[in-house]
């Protein structure tokens, strides 16, 4: 691949426009490209080739032109058949139009130059674009009959039968006294007994869990709420009672 190497300031003067340039430049837009200019300098080189005709950047040679330049940075492209630099006049400004915006990147961007005091119209856009940019479809929104107190009040976390498997760990919420919670438990897993729970080890994993499922502070079970009990270990009971229930899972 080929690539441009010369790089120069040419007199202006020199520079020849094609003829057959079919991209357009408004007065609108020369004061924009004059209004670049100033603020940013001649900082994207005019494309031309080894007898001076232009390629590439005929809108910035004519805001140049108009703000007084006599010379302006010019890339040398001379590796380019007459064929292949007709194609590349057009191609240089219509593969450009092929790009696309992210308009919420674009509108921080914005916000961002605002907030810097940066006048915005700068950039290109006008006025309607930017005040667009800013506002979004805000027009578009409409208020709808959605009742957010009545729904968080229907809203359940937690309902009884869910089970969740959570690494070697399976965790049902249900009656530790119901044996199809205690199947659902399982999960096809042969039980192997059944006993007081009285250390204070399972206790305090009965605390930690169910804090972590209710919030509550305490982990008391009074039985009037659905008990979460866990395979790995324990099956936390129904009022008074507690049970255990083991697997060949080994101990939490």
């Amino acid at each position: 691949m080929q690539a441009a190497s010369r790089f120069e300031s040419v007199n202006i003067d020199k520079l020849i426009p094609y003829a057959r340039n079919a991209r357009s430049h408004s007065k609108e837009q020369i004061l924009q490209l004059r209004s670049s200019l100033r603020e940013f300098g001649f900082v994207n080189p005019a494309l031309i080739d080894k007898d001076y005709n232009i390629i590439a950047g005929h809108g910035r040679v004519l805001a140049a032109k108009a703000e007084g330049l006599t010379e302006i940075p010019c890339v040398f492209v001379e590796h380019l058949t007459d064929a292949q630099k007709k194609a590349y006049i057009l191609a240089d400004n219509r593969l450009a139009l092929s790009a696309g915006w992210d308009d919420q990147l674009l509108a921080l961007e914005m916000a961002d130059l605002k907030d810097l005091g940066f006048d915005l119209e700068l950039t290109g856009f006008d006025a309607n674009e930017i005040e667009k940019l800013f506002t979004g479809n805000d027009n578009d929104v409409h208020d709808d009959d959605f009742d957010l107190s009545a729904a968080l009040e229907k809203a359940a976390f937690v309902l009884p039968g869910d089970a969740w498997t959570v690494g070697r760990h399976r965790l049902v919420c249900g009656d530790a006294t119901d044996a199809d919670t205690v199947r659902k438990l399982m999960a096809g897993r042969k039980k192997i007994k059944k006993r007081n729970c009285t250390k204070s080890h399972y206790f305090n994993r009965f605390r930690i869990l169910a804090h972590i499922l209710t919030g509550s502070q305490s982990g008391n079970c009074d039985g009037s709420r659905w008990n979460c009990v866990c395979s790995s270990g324990w099956l936390f009971a129904y009022q008074s009672s507690w049970y255990v229930w083991e697997n060949k899972i080994r101990n939490c």
